[in-house]
């Protein structure tokens, strides 16, 4: 079953909830979280079920904790040159997002325990997806 409106305003109520500003709609990039704005946004895109709607807002918001908790401070924060923040992303960059996917998973579970979280980079083409993006946004 694909998200409507009723997790459309969960969604933003959950994230009001937490000081955090919800855009959701099909913008043809990826889902991000924006730290300086303190805002996530979802691509209904990426999003073709309601399991997957939750587990890809709860990956989401998850970035904004790390961020409010100090969780891999450089990633979160931008907080080298661009070259060095590559390097940086490269070595550390799929293990930080696994971390991300534990507290979302932990996050998804106080609203939804009965639902299952799907972790966004367990697969080869999630895996594939992510090194692609570092290559494009960070490239040697």
């Amino acid at each position: 079953m694909k998200p409507g409106l009723l997790q459309f305003k969960k969604a933003s109520q959950i994230a009001n909830q937490l000081d955090i500003t919800c855009w959701i709609g099909y913008s043809g990039k990826a889902s991000e979280a924006d730290m300086d704005e303190r805002a996530i946004y979802i691509d209904l895109n990426e999003a073709i079920t309601i399991q997957q709607f939750w587990s890809l807002f709860f990956h989401e918001l998850a970035h904004v904790w790390c961020y409010d908790h100090d969780k891999y401070y450089i990633y979160h924060n931008d907080a080298l040159p661009h070259k060095q923040l590559g390097d940086y992303i490269r070595r550390m960059g799929l293990r930080i997002e696994r971390y991300v996917d534990k507290v979302g998973k932990k996050l998804m579970k106080q609203y939804f325990p009965r639902m299952r979280y799907l972790p966004a980079y367990k697969s080869k083409t999630d895996v594939q997806f992510y090194k692609d993006w570092v290559k494009t946004n960070y490239p040697l």
